[in-house]
């Protein structure tokens, strides 16, 4: 009887064996749908098993089942997902239309009959459905126009009535103590429209002036949110340096009156030595050049000083100029001249005739000369120094080339050049200026796409931000001709 019951019993167990790989196989077989056809081909074995384990009729039946339907559900979701893979492979892109300007009904049209279904549409960021109202022109599109995507990709329209005044609530930044021109490009950057700026004794103060004017106070308080459309004071005070200058300069002629006469009633005294004096300061203070090479002789060789007088009198423009003095035991020298200090490096020839004069701004890393060759004049850095304090009216006028560029209605916003300097790079050359740095766009989603831009063009007037527009470029999509200017930057970019 024992060795009747184990013969019996060994069957069982492989069934059962047989009933457990098979569910393994069935419950793998749903994980392993999205792995290139994983989940059919278990789900496959997972059948066939469960169907073998069935035709011994023993132990494991429920097993079995299981698995034989765990398979079929990871065959027909394996084959599925498969095949949608290669549909999405072969599936032909379209190209979307540009619906720009047109009025939502017509733009909803000319999608659907270039093969989109899938159409939303906001007005002023709010989803709006049923009819549409043919007042309703298209400002914007996600995505743009000429982009190639699937027919079942969603486009996303933004409309405005042109009729209509839109509420936009911005936070107010605080610009206490920042120059005009300086507020003027933060609140612009904010499009606020009805922003008064005006003096102490409330005279408005025309935002073009080249006077110069700084923040005192501020209608509306930092951090408050109001709309675009809210009424902002911003009270300025102006900056008086030049009048203190000027009384700086009476009270020295006034003081220098009373010592006049005062050695015209000493007359009887001994003339001695106050007459030479005052004849040898002006034979020295006359021939400016001839005192300067003079002093240079009593450093260097007489050929060295006179071609080192040269370089920077004649080829870089220096006036005014001055010996400092000597750089311990070496042979730079430092100098002064057009209120610019600098080292001028002299080698006298050697035994090959070969000398050396290099002149450099060790402060700033600016070279004026070197190997024989003006790198920059003096004229160049004082064009340099002009550019340097209209970068910021640079800023403001490509700002406003890339806003008239970008046909969207969503918000747009671009870097502070005062606080994200980082972000803003300048270049120029002659007549033009160009100006590179990012745009941040509002998306569909209620974040912000971030695009770079380059805008190049001819400033008119640069206190009053006039220009005319030669390039722009933002994202890639150009408008003109680039004049390439080189890569002079008065901030990196």
């Amino acid at each position: 009887m024992q060795e009747n019951e184990t013969i019996e019993n060994e069957p069982k167990k492989k069934n059962k064996t047989l009933s457990i790989i098979a569910l393994v196989l069935g419950i793998l077989s749903l994980p392993s749908c999205v792995c290139c056809g994983g989940g059919a081909i278990l789900g496959v074995l997972a059948i066939i098993s469960g169907i073998i384990a069935l035709a011994k009729k023993k132990d494991g039946k429920v097993m079995s089942i299981i698995s034989i339907v765990l398979g079929s559900l990871g065959t027909i979701f394996g084959v599925s997902f498969l095949a949608y893979m290669i549909f999405l492979g072969k599936a032909p892109s379209y190209v979307v239309p540009d619906v720009v300007g047109m009025n939502v009904n017509e733009a909803i049209t000319t999608l659907n009959e270039a093969g989109f279904e899938n159409v939303s549409v906001t007005e002023n960021g709010t989803t709006i459905y049923g009819d549409y109202s043919d007042a309703l022109i298209v400002e914007s599109q996600d995505p743009v126009a000429g982009y190639e995507t699937l027919y079942f990709a969603y486009q996303h329209l933004e409309a405005k009535d042109p009729n209509k005044v839109y509420e936009v609530k911005v936070e107010m930044p605080d610009v206490a103590g920042l120059s005009l021109q300086e507020t003027v490009q933060v609140l612009n950057d904010l499009e606020l429209t009805n922003v008064s700026y005006v003096d102490a004794s409330n005279n408005e103060i025309d935002i073009t002036s080249d006077e110069k004017w700084h923040v005192t106070k501020q209608s509306v308080k930092a951090g408050k949110e109001i709309s675009t459309g809210e009424q902002v004071v911003i009270t300025l005070e102006k900056e008086v340096v030049e009048e203190q200058v000027e009384t700086v300069v009476e009270e020295d002629i006034v003081e220098e009156k009373p010592s006049e006469e005062t050695v015209v009633a000493e007359e009887p005294k001994p003339v001695q030595e106050p007459k030479p004096t005052q004849e040898t300061k002006p034979e020295e203070t006359k021939p400016v050049e001839k005192t300067f090479l003079d002093t240079l002789k009593e450093v260097m060789d007489d050929e060295l000083a006179e071609h080192v007088n040269s370089v920077l009198v004649d080829d870089l423009g220096f006036e005014n100029l001055k010996l400092v003095g000597q750089m311990g035991e070496t042979l730079n020298y430092e100098m002064e001249g057009s209120d610019i200090s600098f080292v001028v490096t002299a080698v006298p020839k050697d035994d090959t005739g070969d000398e050396i004069i290099r002149v450099f701004a060790p402060n700033t890393g600016y070279t004026f000369y070197e190997d024989g060759e003006v790198i920059h004049s003096v004229s160049d850095m004082e064009m340099e120094r002009y550019h340097r304090e209209h970068c910021a009216n640079y800023f403001v006028m490509g700002t406003s080339i890339v806003e008239s560029s970008i046909s969207t209605s969503r918000k747009i916003k671009f870097p502070n050049s005062v606080t994200d300097y980082q972000e803003v790079g300048y270049a120029w050359k002659d007549e033009y200026v160009v100006v590179q740095s990012y745009v941040y766009v509002e998306n569909s989603y209620g974040g912000y796409d971030k695009y770079q831009w380059i805008a190049e063009f001819i400033p008119l007037d640069v206190d009053k931000l006039t220009y005319e527009t030669v390039y722009v470029n933002v994202a890639g999509k150009e408008t003109g001709e680039f004049v390439d200017i080189g890569t002079r930057y008065c901030i990196e970019p």
